[in-house]
């Protein structure tokens, strides 16, 4: 919907006004005399009923907060006239905060925000602003929001100026409606982020990070300053100036879809990258070749509310703060090639309210503090890592299913560890599920492993795949019935300790009610591994050097003699992996 850019400034006539000098105001205004305002004060203009307020002839108004059309029902106006004419507010500013709101600030009038101005504040909201004429100017230090929870428009013309330190958001949240017109005038923000077709008529933007439903290319042929023109619709004609300098968002996808390309070895930094934005969006960032590499100093969300694709690939590179996959949409990312690598310095959540999947490929690597899958209620998390050399390093703990759904597999040679716990199905109602398959698949776990804490847990172990676990043992601690630990066809679980005289002791090293199961050929079925032929379904061994030392490892399948070779070629592989770690960790 587009709304008219005429604005009512004014009623045809006021009631119980008073003036003073060029200030003057009538109706519903808290405190009730605006010459009395201060830099503390919290100032209403329509606060439950109709006010207005008019600053003129260079005079000058302050507050803290400043409430245009503040509560239900209510209806404010303000105008800020003439050169040098001020309205100063330490803090926020909303106009139409849950009433009826608009401010017009003319013929060279200035308002000041020391935070965020809010158009269309909460949900039922509705914000007009027009800022019109040559040295007219608002600016807010913080952020400016078309369209919050409520609706909003903001009217740039006849070279009027809004400038918005930190951000510009367009409708930003759901079930918000927002519109910036341009009629000659201009917008410089540190970060754009908006539907294109809620940009309308002719101006000017200057931004230095753009998340939006145009496609963006960073390479050779294509640098870090861009000009971009947006005319698509009817009666649009923008120029938008994009300087990705480090201190702007950067992504894809705000409302519809759209594609960002950093290839050809070129170095992008962003305060943080959103992919995805908005319900019903679908946005995709590729960061593909040596040397590609985008910086993010906070955060990357993939699939914030709409659909969201992070593709790392060809040795390319992603570094971040916090990740987020489907926060609260649906996330993916892939970590593809020998050398490809997404490191975040806190931790990553994969399913935080929505569904999140990562998969690690060809020698990809990822690094993050905590790994949690299936962070929240609802949240739903998948892991694949999967062939020789894909690595996930976990610099904390590893919770497969947290609170809500998790599931991670490691096959053909993939390696996953973490320093500190590894659970699986942590908290209650929570469910999870590893599986670890393949010659050289490996899970580490560097201190304890519980397998169904307070939620459910499955850990499968198949087809000589390894699982380490340096600390205790727990399966299935609240007696669920649930939770256990099942092995087949080679699968190898290594506890610490030395426990190889009869599998009474190593199974004195698990604590819970849960079981150790291994596949019954005969039964067709899982059973408990207590009920296995020991040399014929289950080996116990316990290493004294190499990287298994101290370690009693329980082999299930039927291995005869010479298989201990291959244990022994498996175990060297994750020797040479945990050299390669120690490498990193000191990098």
């Amino acid at each position: 919907m587009r709304w008219s850019v005429f604005v009512v400034l004014s009623s045809a006539a006021y009631y119980g006004a008073s003036a003073h000098g060029a200030i003057s105001w009538s109706g519903d205004l808290d405190p009730a005399d605006p010459l009395t305002w201060t830099n503390t004060t919290s100032a209403s203009i329509g606060k439950t009923s109709e006010g207005w307020l008019s600053i003129a002839g260079g005079d000058a108004v302050s507050s803290r907060f400043g409430y245009i059309g503040n509560e239900t029902g209510s209806t404010g106006s303000v105008t800020v006239d003439g050169a040098g004419s001020l309205w100063s507010n330490g803090a926020a500013l909303e106009i139409g905060h849950q009433g009826t709101g608009t401010l017009a600030v003319t013929g060279g009038g200035s308002v000041w925000d020391g935070s965020s101005g809010y158009i269309g504040g909460d949900a039922g909201g509705t914000g007009r602003v027009v800022v019109d004429g040559v040295g007219s100017e608002w600016v807010n230090d913080a952020n400016v929001f078309v369209g919050n929870y409520g609706e909003g428009l903001l009217v740039i013309s006849g070279g009027g100026h809004v400038q918005a330190s930190y951000g510009a958001y367009v409708a930003r949240f759901s079930g918000s409606s927002g519109e910036i017109h341009f009629a000659d005038g201009s917008l410089s923000t540190g970060r754009l982020l908006c539907a294109i077709d809620d940009l309308t008529g002719e101006g000017t933007i200057y931004t230095h990070g753009l998340v939006s439903d145009v496609d963006l290319v960073f390479d050779a042929a294509h640098g870090l300053n861009q000009t971009l023109v947006l005319d698509k619709n009817p009666g649009q004609n923008l120029t938008l100036f994009l300087n990705v300098d480090g201190s702007g968002y950067l992504g894809a996808g705000y409302s519809g879809a759209a594609q960002t390309l950093i290839t050809d070895g070129v170095t992008v930094e962003s305060e943080s990258g959103s992919i995805g934005w908005h319900e019903g969006s679908r946005g995709t960032v590729t960061v593909d070749g040596v040397g590609s590499t985008w910086n993010n100093k906070i955060g990357v969300h993939v699939g914030l509310y709409g659909d969201g694709t992070l593709n790392i690939t060809g040795g390319g590179v992603v570094t971040s703060g916090v990740g987020f996959l489907g926060y609260p949409g649906t996330g993916r990312v892939l970590v593809d090639g020998d050398g490809s690598a997404w490191m975040n310095r806190e931790s990553l959540y994969i399913g935080q309210f929505g569904t999140g999947t990562l998969k690690i490929t060809g020698g990809g690597r990822v690094n993050n503090d905590a790994g949690l899958l299936g962070a929240t209620p609802g949240g739903t998390g998948h892991v694949a890592v999967e062939g020789s050399g894909s690595t996930w390093i976990n610099e904390s703990r590893l919770e497969v299913g947290l609170e809500g759904a998790g599931f991670m597999t490691i096959a053909g040679g993939g390696a996953v560890r973490n320093l500190d716990e590894g659970y699986i199905g942590r908290l209650r109602d929570s469910r999870g599920r590893v599986t670890v398959e393949g010659a050289g698949s490996s899970w580490t776990n560097c201190s304890s492993l519980v397998v169904g804490r307070n939620g459910v847990g499955t850990l499968e172990i198949t087809r000589r795949g390894l699982v380490k676990v340096d600390g205790s043992m727990g399966i299935d601690i609240v007696n669920s019935g649930e939770s256990s630990v099942d092995m087949a066809t080679g699968g190898m679980l290594a506890l610490r300790g030395e426990a190889h005289g009869s599998l009474q002791d190593f199974l004195g090293l698990v604590e819970g009610a849960g079981l150790v199961r291994y596949w019954n050929n005969s039964l067709a079925e899982w059973a408990p591994i207590t009920e296995a032929r020991y040399g014929e379904e289950y080996t116990l061994r316990y290493f004294t050097e190499g990287d298994l030392a101290g370690f009693t490892v329980l082999a299930v399948g039927a291995i005869p003699e010479p298989s201990s070779f291959l244990l022994q070629t498996v175990f060297a592989l994750a020797v040479a992996r945990r050299r390669l770690f120690a490498q990193d960790s000191r990098r």
